[in-house]
């Protein structure tokens, strides 16, 4: 009887010892996450800017003809608590971009166009294309923020282009298709402002290509389109 206990202990070791590399070889599991702001809802009274009807004689051969009106859009962020929010323009499609290939990062980007101020702020405009006719490029669009308002109060406007950066520069201009990936945040200094509401004025500028470039032999139909994303700097 003894013999039989010492034997089925040694098989008992022999199964455990050899079971051992089993439970060395281990899988790291990896826990991430992170937590976010509470999320603030952008909205603006209305969704289209509508230039109307545009004669063809008051067009010009040899120049760009930047269009009288500039329809606004009120643009609001709520937030559910105070919260810092950046916002960036992404063009929806570069078909129809005058002044050249679309510049910063795929749709991110918009061109230059010599000659084109938009809103009349001394300095050449960035803008996005209004389409096609044909294979002839009908015009382009900027926007501009104006009259920006955190919880009530005046607020300036920082501009970087990346939104999670430490510092800010001020932003002047209040456009928002620049050279390169842009994102725009309130505050002062270098600093981005937490907010519970902010309001502003979003300006629709236009342009039309020369004629010499763009063939009016019947009517044209022109349109952008342009997303603004929200971010937590």
């Amino acid at each position: 009887m003894l013999r039989q206990v010492k034997k089925s202990a040694f098989a008992l070791a022999v199964i455990a010892t050899t079971s051992l590399p089993a439970f060395s070889a281990g899988i790291e599991l990896t826990v991430k996450g992170s937590i976010t702001p509470a999320a603030c809802v952008p909205t603006v009274d209305k969704t289209t800017a509508d230039f109307g009807k545009i004669s063809a004689d008051s067009l010009k051969s040899d120049q760009y003809v930047v269009l009288d009106e500039v329809p606004q859009f009120l643009f609001t962020i709520n937030c559910p608590a105070p919260t810092a929010v950046a916002i960036k323009a992404v063009n929806n499609t570069n078909e129809g971009n005058i002044g050249g290939a679309a510049q910063g990062v795929s749709k991110t980007g918009y061109t230059v166009v010599e000659g084109v101020d938009l809103f009349g702020q001394g300095s050449t405009s960035y803008t996005a294309g209004l389409g096609l006719h044909g294979e002839q490029k009908i015009g382009g669009f900027g926007l501009r923020l104006t009259r920006s308002m955190a919880d009530n109060s005046a607020v300036g406007m920082l501009k970087s282009t990346e939104y999670q950066e430490t510092t800010w520069q001020t932003e002047t201009t209040g456009e928002l298709f620049q050279p390169t990936t842009t994102y725009i945040t309130w505050g002062s200094g270098s600093t981005p402002q937490a907010f519970s509401k902010l309001t502003a004025l979003i300006e629709v500028a236009a342009f039309i290509n020369k004629t010499s470039d763009l063939t009016v032999d019947k009517e044209i139909s022109f349109s952008g389109s342009t997303t603004l994303e929200l971010f937590y700097p």
